[in-house]
Order: structure tokens, then C-alpha cells, then sequence
């Protein structure tokens, strides 16, 4: 029995070892810095002295969060409204020279 739960403990262990982190280029752990509503939606920016931008939004000073992710938008703006800026950010890149937001994770 013991010999059992030795090897399903080291399968699991292994297991979590292979798990691949995955989208560098499509994230970025900030905190928000900035943020304002325009017609389309909301954007947000990070301090650009202390954080990137994701690699497939280069160039970009705001993040865009279509108005149509009303959930998305709800839980940045209760991010922000809770103090708790330290967010990440995932993103598909840039449209009409906005970094098109499709995630936003806050840190808990």
C-alpha cells in the first residue's frame, strides 16, 4: 500500500515538473498606472518607466479592453476601485495601435 502512494506522490510530482509555462510574449504581470474610458471601451496602461509592454504589443502605450468584455472591464475596474493594481495582463496584440487586452488576472 505505502509502496502505492509512493509512486502516484512521484507520477504527480513529475507530472507538475512538465507542465510548460507558456505566452512570455503575450503577457505582463503591472500595476496599473493610468486608466480612462473612451468610446469602444477602456484602457489601461502600466507605468512605463517600471513595466513593459507584452512583446506583441512593442510600441504601444495603452491597453484596450473592448466593451464588449463587459466582465473583463467589471473586474479591472474593481482592481482598481479595490486598490489592488497589481494585475496580468494577457494579450493578442496590437490593433489600431492599442494592445487588445483578453485577460486580466488580479493578483490576490
Amino acid at each position: 500500500m505505502l509502496r502505492k502512494i509512493l509512486k502516484a506522490a512521484i507520477f504527480l510530482c513529475a507530472s507538475l515538473s512538465l507542465t510548460v509555462a507558456t505566452a512570455g510574449p503575450t503577457w505582463q504581470p503591472g500595476e496599473i498606472w493610468d486608466h480612462s474610458a473612451v468610446g469602444g471601451g477602456l484602457l489601461i496602461r502600466f507605468n512605463p518607466a517600471v513595466t513593459a509592454m507584452p512583446d506583441n504589443c512593442a510600441g504601444a502605450i495603452w491597453m484596450f479592453i473592448p466593451e464588449t468584455n463587459k466582465t473583463i472591464i467589471a473586474v479591472t475596474l474593481m482592481a482598481i476601485a479595490s486598490g489592488n493594481r497589481n494585475v496580468m495582463v494577457y494579450t493578442s496584440g496590437l490593433v489600431s495601435g492599442f494592445c487588445m487586452v483578453t485577460q486580466v488576472d488580479p493578483n490576490n
